[in-house]
């Protein structure tokens, strides 16, 4: 037995490596096809917006790491933060984000940290960024009101985010956690696995970093394609924001699959014509795809410095 679980846990990694090839490289076709008759010119526009989107994910690790210390209180270095980040951003090929938080478990048994607190760091990365996402995009994108209303149902995921703020109440948090976790016949929370709602709202601010860069990027891109009027960035980076997060919410309303670039479409409509903005919003789409291999080439080049220390 011992024997099979050895040989297990060496062919694991590569299977998981395999999956995770096979389901970007169909990720890469298929934009590829979806572009097929559009001409792309690679300039500096489109480079630029393909580096803030790496960018946006290395700031995330680092903003992980920084709250995981906080949390553990035992220090997590940036280069472990942002290889580990790396690691689970490129695992979310892996349809859902079962890959991406078992990587991080994993991680956190080598390293030396309790299974709780990096599942607390996970729930609170993923509910800050929700939240950075709707403070920057609602106030512009609500000005649209004639378009939101006529596409109602492609908004409905951002209702789930309503209950996503009871972290911010960690009573109430801890409460539903052990609530869980007591139905599961596991050890409760304690109080002091909580972050306090002042050192919350830090974190909160540091998130809407990644989500500006994010903005930015998809302004470049559509920049690069079409031209932007300067009046028009704000709005449109707003719009490709709350786009990426009602894609991500839209798991949990029927038809989520495509609902990302409906929302970027039906917006973008305000300042382009919707055969433009479809052309705007697949290459997007591509250019962050590309941003995803840059990250993995981040992850292998910050664990190979890694093993040369060891």
């Amino acid at each position: 037995m011992k024997r099979f679980l050895r040989i297990a846990a060496r062919i694991l990694p590569w299977v998981v490596i395999g999956a995770v090839a096979i389901f970007f490289w169909r990720a890469i076709t298929s934009n590829l096809d979806s572009l097929r008759d559009v001409e792309i010119a690679v300039d500096g526009w489109l480079v630029g917006s393909i580096v803030l989107f790496t960018l946006a994910v290395v700031v995330s690790g680092m903003l992980w790491g920084r709250m995981l210390t906080d949390l553990s209180g035992k220090r997590v270095s940036i280069a472990d933060s942002v290889r580990i980040h790396c690691a689970s951003w490129v695992l979310k090929y892996i349809p859902g984000q079962v890959g991406s938080y078992l990587n991080k478990i994993a991680w956190a048994g080598k390293a030396g940290l309790s299974k709780k607190t990096v599942t607390n760091s996970f729930i609170y990365e993923n509910v800050l960024m929700v939240i950075a996402s709707l403070i920057l995009s609602l106030p512009v994108v609500l000005m649209f009101r004639d378009v939101v209303d006529a596409n109602l149902g492609l908004f409905v995921p951002v209702l789930a985010a309503i209950p996503m703020l009871v972290i911010f109440w960690p009573g109430a948090f801890n409460r539903m956690l052990n609530l869980l976790l007591g139905l599961m016949k596991k050890e409760p929370f304690r109080d002091s696995d909580f972050m306090s709602p002042l050192r919350l709202g830090g974190y909160q601010l540091g998130y809407i970093l990644p989500r500006l860069l994010n903005g930015v990027g998809f302004v470049l891109v559509a920049h690069s394609m079409v031209g932007v009027e300067p009046e028009w960035w704000v709005g449109m980076a707003a719009t490709y924001i709350l786009a990426s997060i009602i894609g991500m919410l839209a798991i949990f309303v029927p038809g989520g699959l495509g609902v990302r670039e409906a929302v970027a479409v039906a917006l973008l409509s305000v300042y382009l014509p919707v055969a433009q903005a479809i052309v705007v919003t697949l290459v997007a789409r591509l250019c962050a795809t590309i941003s995803d291999a840059l990250v993995a080439l981040v992850y292998f080049v910050l664990n190979k410095g890694r093993l040369r220390q060891q």
